[in-house]
């Protein structure tokens, strides 16, 4: 029987319906997801997540960002200078031992002296900046509750100061200086915590590359002899105030919180408020499609975006209770995988929110990861010194340590167990974390890629404590 075109179109319309309901079942699942998760502690809202904010939080931010941005520069670009340089397996080049700077592995005659002469012509902003890091503000002033989508810290200043403190930390090394050396590395260690509070992943990620600068420089201050026992337990004291696992934690959290405003906006507003919320202006395209996606695809889009994020969560979460990094790696990478799969599939597209906001968490937790363990180790490395210090010889072992060094031992993220340690035949030590692939391959600190003649801390088989050269 042949059907009239009436007949058709009728049909059509009813096979569309059919579509957009079954794909909006998703409406009610989504609501039951978050009643689901809600009931087992977890909150997905920036009202829900918010702390008491910080009563320094817009006035200490402008100071810092005042002093840093006045910082005057002139021959020296402190991020070129070569700090805990690797020169073979398992020992590096202090920096400030050295008679020239190794700028980026080029020795410039007289760097000291214009480097001296540069902090010279800064001293009051250092002096600035120094009393706004005295007490950090530990978020931005900005209420994400009612502006979500509000500025993240300012990465350039914090960058360039953290360079900078780094670059006069070595000078006062070099000139023997360690009182003003230590409060070049307190001030940096507290750009650590500056801004701790603040709900957004990138922020957390900031504050990540900025300890690295500082963990390296530590490392520099540590291959200098002359310290008290009171210098030590000071610089210990103010590691021991940050945990960048738990930065990281927080980073997904304000992540999801700020997915739940999105969805708000991008469900009840048109299409022009949808992009201005992503940053950009709408095409002819969106303006056609964000009715259709609205309509069908929205809830399921960001169930998966939700799902994703929970996901990163609970691995994070697996790694500051302990689980080795090589299994918890797997729940980030399959996450990943299971967002590259859907970009790359037919239906990818009607993802478009979690293949835009989703960050790569994998790549993410790993440079969290290798740092906090760099921090766990650097804490350990202040305490063996501080025990050779008081008694003459590093111990026979880090259970020595505690409790009169250390409250407990840290342990190596990498392997969810201690820090490997033994004592040399030169009366010296190696401590070292069994790395990414969590074996312990007995603190080789060869490259792990052949005929590599990188030996950074990474790029090892296991990742080595250097020994100052």
């Amino acid at each position: 029987m042949k059907l009239r075109p009436r007949t058709l179109a009728g049909l059509a319309a009813i096979i569309l319906i059919a579509i957009v309901l079954l794909l909006r079942r998703g409406d009610d699942r989504f609501e039951r997801y978050l009643a689901g998760h809600r009931a087992k502690g977890e909150k997905f809202t920036h009202q829900e997540l918010w702390a008491i904010q910080s009563t320094n939080g817009a006035p200490g931010t402008t100071n810092f960002l005042n002093a840093a941005t006045a910082i005057q520069t002139g021959l020296m670009e402190p991020g070129n200078i070569l700090t805990m340089g690797y020169s073979g397996p398992g020992t590096a080049s202090p920096a400030w031992r050295q008679t020239q700077i190794d700028i980026g592995n080029r020795i410039v005659p007289g760097t000291w002296d214009a480097l001296a002469g540069q902090l010279e012509t800064n001293r009051a902003i250092f002096a600035q900046l120094r009393a706004a890091l005295d007490n950090p503000p530990l978020d931005t002033g900005l209420d994400r509750r009612a502006n979500p989508f509000g500025p993240s810290a300012n990465f350039v200043s914090q960058r360039k100061a953290a360079q900078w403190l780094a670059a006069a930390a070595l000078n006062d090394l070099h000139r023997e200086n360690r009182e003003a050396a230590l409060a070049n590395l307190h001030a940096l260690v507290q750009l650590v915590r500056m801004h701790h509070n603040e709900l957004t992943l990138v922020n957390h990620m900031i504050r990540v590359a900025v300890a690295r600068i500082a963990l390296d420089a530590t490392w520099e201050a540590l291959q200098a002899g002359g310290w008290t026992d009171a210098q030590l337990a000071a610089l210990q004291r103010d590691w021991q105030s940050i945990d960048l696992l738990d930065n990281f934690e927080r980073g997904i959290l304000g992540e999801r919180a700020m997915g739940m405003a999105a969805r708000e906006e991008l469900i009840q507003s048109n299409v022009t408020r949808r992009m201005a919320v992503l940053g950009v202006q709408p095409s002819m395209r969106d303006r056609l499609l964000h009715p259709l996606w609205r309509s069908t695809m929205a809830n399921t889009d960001f169930i998966f975006y939700f799902d994703q994020l929970h996901e990163s969560l609970e691995a994070v979460r697996r790694l500051r209770a302990g689980e080795p990094w090589p299994v918890v790696q797997q729940q980030f990478d399959a996450g990943q995988e299971r967002l590259s799969g859907l970009q790359d599939s037919l239906k990818g597209s009607l993802y478009w929110f979690s293949g835009m906001a989703l960050p790569n968490f994998s790549r993410a937790a790993l440079t969290a990861t290798r740092n906090e363990t760099q921090r766990r180790m650097t804490v350990v490395a202040i305490a063996l010194k501080r025990c050779q210090l008081k008694h003459g010889r590093h111990p026979a072992g880090l259970a020595a340590l505690a409790p009169e060094f250390l409250a407990e031992i840290p342990r190596d993220p990498m392997a969810g167990a201690p820090f490997q340690y033994r004592l040399e035949k030169d009366s010296g030590f190696t401590l070292y974390s069994v790395g990414e692939d969590g074996k312990d391959d007995g603190g080789d600190a060869t490259p792990s890629a052949p005929g590599s003649k990188r030996f950074g801390l990474w790029e090892c088989q296991d990742a080595v404590w250097p020994k100052g050269k």
